[in-house]
């Protein structure tokens, strides 16, 4: 594909579009081109901020926890729990970030939106990664 797309006589417009330019931008970042022909890197050109992990979606991204890998995104729910505890507890708000985005930077914006609908709970209880320094104070 590459070696087409670069050719003198493909339509310009073409390597504009901007799937095909994702789409090199994916590859450049997973394989390499030598004189034995193209193969994986044994690991990304770029960290995971910039690494696209899709040419579908390039607000997607990678990240690593112990020995589970996420790509695209995080997705933080948040459920009530200071209610009767007769009734069931719901799903009052998701949140969505980055994958590379770290567990503790979302405490703070997810409070937040709670507090300005006037929702924020009496007790706020997370697991171990959602806390640090700055959000225990």
């Amino acid at each position: 594909m590459r070696d087409c797309i670069d050719q003198q006589e493909t339509p310009s417009t073409l390597r504009l579009l901007p799937s095909v330019i994702r789409l090199r931008q994916v590859f450049e970042q997973h394989y390499e081109c030598g004189q034995a022909g193209v193969r994986w890197r044994d690991g990304p050109a770029v960290n995971n901020e910039d690494r696209m992990v899709s040419p579908y979606d390039e607000q997607a991204r990678s990240v690593r926890k112990r020995e589970l890998v996420c790509l695209g995104y995080k997705v933080h729910l948040t459920e009530t729990c200071d209610q009767d505890p007769q009734k069931p507890h719901l799903i009052v708000q998701v949140h969505t970030v980055a994958a590379t985005v770290a567990d503790s930077v979302v405490v703070e914006p997810i409070l937040q939106d709670q507090r300005d609908r006037e929702m924020a709970p009496s007790i706020l209880l997370v697991d171990q990664g959602y806390t640090s320094a700055t959000s225990l104070l």
